[in-house]
């Protein structure tokens, strides 16, 4: 005897665990209640099979095959498997549709909503949930931490990809090692996602789970937390939520997480992490407005990363002050740091970094009235900045820019659209324009506002608002 899949049930009938009521009572019992016919699906299974549907309900949003395996094969003397391979379980419940599988070019497995839920309560009542959880957790750390060598480099956009598709795969593990008090582990995970989180515009995310991970007192549960975390994760684990809180414009939150960072790093002597903490302390120092302590940050930065192999933070750091000088009208000084970081990113065929300084060489020609030159920057800029995966501050400063380089030559309808479609990015991570390219900002919008009149150029700002992506883009390069 079979029973009806559960992935035609679901398609039938509109309900989730754990009741359905109501009907005439005639009716057979898998049609009155969904959680029956779970249960008769179950119950068909293997002891094996069993075993293996309850722990894979610890995952959340699918898994892959390799993630299957890692959370399927406990210590051999606690192996109740029954000596079958883990992969062959998986493809056994596939075929029973207690699993269902992705895209045809994906190899990701996943239960549907409903059957995982049943799955759970099997797993808890298994007394195995905790073991299962704890493999979850150990395999998603070493994914992330193997992603932190690969997301400043060529195979960026791959990782930011792949965290992305296993992003609640990775909430998961960091809910269950803080309710379990485990807080090296969850600022570990944290750590190794950090870029993930700034260049994929997950800012506000990210700085809740730092903050969770960071905080003195426990979480809502009854088990202590497990020790302190090193000093170098604590010291990355400060800088990561001090640059996602400056990113936001949250100084008051930012400044002492950067300067208690910045000691830490000090102390412990680390050149790379102390110079990727100064250069968050100058988008900090940018950001208030404190342009001339912006530049001395940067510049120390910079002198850091050249005692260092690390390219990219180098680059990064001379764009910096490269965006400093530029502040202070030294506009000369700006375009020695820019061209300089230019060409560490084009050795590096980094495309994604270039867009950096392409983008700040755009700003200072632009200041420098060179209006052509300027907006050939900026779209050179563009090129690489649509593979920039979810970065809404920097898409959304580019696309500023632009709408102020087409207020001023002339398009004022075209401005508008882009002042709509850059505040409508801003707003999805909660930032602002920086306070030193306000003066700018407001000149381009007035200059568009006058030209169009009040009515038209709202008409315009909101109509940018709402523009996908791809209408952005389009919309910028015109």
């Amino acid at each position: 005897v079979r029973a009806l899949p559960p992935r035609e049930i679901l398609a039938r009938v509109d309900v989730v665990l754990p009741l359905l009521v109501g009907g005439p009572r005639d009716l057979p019992e898998r049609q009155r209640t969904m959680r029956r016919v779970v249960e008769w699906s179950h119950d068909l299974l293997g002891e094996a099979e069993k075993v293996a549907f309850a722990r894979l309900s610890v995952f959340s949003g699918g898994f892959t095959p390799e993630a299957a395996e890692a959370v399927l094969l406990p210590p051999p003397k606690q192996d109740t498997l029954g000596g079958r391979a883990a992969l062959d379980l998986v493809f056994s419940l596939l075929d029973k549709s207690l699993l269902v599988a992705g895209a045809a070019d994906e190899e990701r497995l996943g239960m549907l909503e409903t059957i995982r839920a049943y799955g759970l309560e099997r797993l808890q009542a298994s007394g195995e949930e905790r073991s299962a959880r704890r493999r979850h957790e150990d395999f998603f750390v070493g994914l992330g931490e193997e992603a932190e060598t690969h997301l400043n480099g060529p195979d960026r956009d791959f990782w930011m990809r792949h965290l992305e598709t296993e992003h609640d795969n990775i909430r998961a593990a960091l809910s269950y090692s803080l309710s379990e008090g485990r807080t090296e582990v969850a600022l570990r995970l944290a750590v190794a996602i950090f870029w993930f989180w700034l260049n994929g515009g997950h800012w506000s995310e990210g700085r809740s789970w730092f903050e969770r991970a960071l905080a003195p007192d426990t979480e809502a549960t009854d088990r202590p937390r497990a020790g302190l975390s090193t000093p170098a994760i604590r010291g990355k684990a400060l800088y990561g939520a001090g640059a996602l809180a400056s990113f936001q414009g949250d100084y008051a939150a930012s400044s002492p997480l950067l300067e208690e960072s910045a000691a830490l790093w000090r102390e412990l002597g680390s050149p790379t992490d102390l110079g990727y903490t100064l250069m968050f302390q100058n988008v900090e120092a940018m950001g208030k407005g404190e342009v001339d302590r912006a530049l001395s940050l940067a510049r120390e930065s910079v002198a850091l990363f050249r005692m260092t192999d690390d390219t990219f933070g180098l680059a990064v750091a001379l764009s910096a002050q490269g965006t400093a000088h530029r502040a202070r009208q030294e506009f000369a000084e700006a375009h020695i740091a820019l061209e300089e970081s230019a060409r560490i990113a084009r050795e590096s065929n980094d495309d994604w970094l270039l867009a950096l300084p392409l983008q700040y060489l755009g700003l200072v020609t632009f200041q420098q009235g060179e209006y052509e030159e300027a907006e050939a920057y900026l779209k050179e800029s563009l090129i690489p900045s649509i593979r920039r995966s979810g970065d809404e501050w920097f898409g959304a400063s580019l696309i500023e820019a632009l709408a102020t380089l087409a207020a001023y030559r002339g398009d004022p309808t075209r401005a508008a659209r882009l002042y709509g479609a850059a505040e409508a990015m801003r707003e999805e991570i909660g930032t602002t324009v920086l306070p030193y390219e306000v003066t700018e900002h407001e000149r381009g919008v007035m200059s568009a506002r006058e030209a169009l009149g009040d009515e038209g150029y709202a008409a315009a700002w909101a109509e940018g608002r709402t523009m996908t992506p791809e209408q952005r883009i389009a919309e910028a390069v015109g």
